[in-house]
C-alpha cells in the first residue's frame, strides 16, 4: 500500500499557449489513468473516438472565446439561437458580454457543438465567423465542414487575458476566463467537489483501474489526511483499515471479480486523481464555499491550494475580498 498527500496542480486554462485537442485528450485519459498512451498525434484519435461513442463530456474541458466586435450580425444570430434552444428546454451554455465596443461569446467545445447541431437542424446557415471556427478546430467540428467550402471571413479567436482590451475589465475576465485543476485527494473530498456546476469534470475511474496490476505497482495508494501524523495515537488504527481494504480488494479480484465489483470494499480515504474545468466566476463559488471554516478539513485543504493557484493567475479577479462575496 502506498501513502500520499493531498496536492492540486494548473494544468490549462487562458494561460500562454494553448493546444485544446491536447488539453482535452489529458483530461480525459485521467478517467483511465492512460497518461503514458500519449503521443504526438494521438489527440485527433482520441477526440474522434469520444465523439463516436457519444463521450462528448470530455469536450467541455476546452473553451473558445469569440471576439465579435466586428461581426455584430453573427453576435446577435448566436444570441437568437441561444434564447431559441432555451425556449425549447434546451441550454446553450454560452456566454455573452456585449460592451459600448466589444461583443465576446465563449463556451466549452460541447456546448458550441450543440448550438451547431441545433442550428443545422433548423436548417439555418452557418455565418462565416462561425464556419472559420470549424475551419481552424476540425479535430472539434469536422462533421460542419463543408468541403471545399471557401471561407472569406476573419476570425478573431482570443485568450481572455488581460492584455486584450476587452478583458482589462474583471467583470468581462470573470466570466469568460478559465483554468483546469488537477487535484489528488481522496474520495471523499472528490465527492465534495464533483456536486460543484456548472463546471466540468474527468475523474480517475474504480471501474477501468484495477490496481493489482503493474501499472499501479500492484498496490492501492490512499491519501494520508494532514491531521494524522505517523505519531500521531490514531495513526496505526488508519494505517490498519487501510491494509484491511486492500487485503479485501485484492481477494475479490483473485476469486474472479471485476475491478468495479471489487471497488465496493476500498477505503473512503482512497487517492483519487480528478481535473476540473470553470470559468473565473465559478472558482469563486467554489473558493468562498471550500475554503471557509465551515468547510471540511481535507476540503478545505486543497481549496486553500487552489486559491492560492488562482490567485497567482489573477490577483485582481480572484482577490479576497471576491472570493468572499462570491455568489
Amino acid at each position: 500500500m502506498k501513502i500520499t498527500n493531498a496536492s492540486v496542480e494548473l494544468v490549462g486554462g487562458n494561460v500562454g499557449v494553448f493546444d485544446r485537442a491536447k488539453h482535452v485528450e489529458l483530461c480525459g485519459r485521467v478517467c483511465y489513468k492512460s497518461e503514458d498512451r500519449i503521443t504526438a498525434d494521438s489527440a485527433e484519435k482520441f477526440i474522434a473516438g469520444i465523439i463516436k461513442r457519444g463521450h462528448e463530456a470530455v469536450l467541455e474541458h476546452a473553451r473558445i472565446t469569440l471576439d465579435l466586435s466586428q461581426h455584430w450580425n453573427t453576435y446577435r444570430l448566436l444570441a437568437a439561437i441561444a434564447r431559441s434552444m432555451r425556449s425549447e428546454g434546451m441550454h446553450d451554455y454560452l456566454t455573452f458580454t456585449r460592451g459600448q465596443v466589444d461583443h465576446i461569446v465563449s463556451g466549452n467545445v460541447r456546448a458550441w457543438r450543440e448550438v451547431c447541431k441545433y442550428t443545422q437542424s433548423c436548417r439555418q446557415v452557418f455565418p462565416g465567423v462561425v464556419k472559420r471556427m470549424f475551419a481552424e478546430n476540425p479535430v472539434f467540428f469536422s462533421e460542419f465542414i463543408e468541403p471545399d467550402e471557401y471561407i472569406g471571413d476573419t476570425l478573431t479567436d482570443i485568450n481572455p487575458s488581460k492584455d486584450v482590451p476587452a478583458f482589462k475589465d474583471p467583470k468581462v475576465r470573470r466570466v469568460h476566463s478559465w483554468y483546469t485543476l488537477r487535484f489528488i485527494c481522496d474520495r471523499g473530498v472528490s465527492h465534495e467537489i464533483v456536486r460543484h456546476r456548472p463546471a466540468s469534470y474527468c475523474q480517475e475511474s474504480t471501474r477501468y483501474c484495477n490496481y493489482s496490476k503493474a501499472d499501479f505497482g500492484g498496490e492501492i495508494t490512499v491519501v494520508r489526511p494532514f491531521y494524522l501524523s505517523p505519531d500521531d495515537s490514531d495513526y496505526p488504527a488508519w494505517e490498519t483499515a487501510c491494509k484491511a481494504a486492500e487485503t479485501a480488494y485484492f481477494a475479490m479480484l483473485d476469486s474472479g471479480r471485476t475491478a468495479q465489483e471489487a471497488r465496493c470494499v476500498l477505503p473512503t480515504c482512497l487517492k483519487t486523481e480528478l481535473v476540473m474545468t470553470a470559468t473565473a466566476d465559478e472558482w469563486l463559488h467554489f473558493l468562498m464555499l471550500r475554503t471557509a471554516e465551515a468547510a471540511h478539513p481535507q476540503m478545505r485543504e486543497v481549496a486553500t491550494q487552489a486559491k492560492r493557484i488562482l490567485q497567482e493567475q489573477d490577483a485582481e479577479v480572484f482577490a479576497d475580498e471576491q472570493i468572499r462575496d462570491a455568489r
